[in-house]
């Protein structure tokens, strides 16, 4: 038997029998359902759109990195790893 079919019901060992009838009991019982079912992937995808102020598009701006806080060495290591992500078979000429 394995962890989740022994754990499928987990409320019954919790509530007994007297409680059983109590609404609020019940209200938790479908609760604690609803949110193990959702943690398991049961439930069918939901969709969810992003969207910015009145359902329009989500505004971006670009922002472009401040090299005036690099020192010379830096900026030079920089450009080197840069050209060697590119893939620049003389990246290591920059040295």
């Amino acid at each position: 038997m394995s962890l989740t079919q022994r754990n499928a019901h987990p409320q019954h060992k919790i509530v007994g029998p007297k409680f059983r009838s109590d609404p609020r009991t019940v209200d938790t019982l479908i609760r604690i359902s609803e949110r193990v079912a959702k943690l398991h992937g049961l439930d069918a995808p939901q969709r969810i759109e992003a969207s910015g102020p009145n359902g329009g598009p989500i505004e971006t701006q670009e922002q472009q990195p401040d090299y005036s806080k690099f020192s010379l060495d830096e900026l030079i290591i920089f450009r080197a790893l840069h050209l060697k992500a590119d893939g620049d078979p003389d990246w290591d000429k920059t040295f």
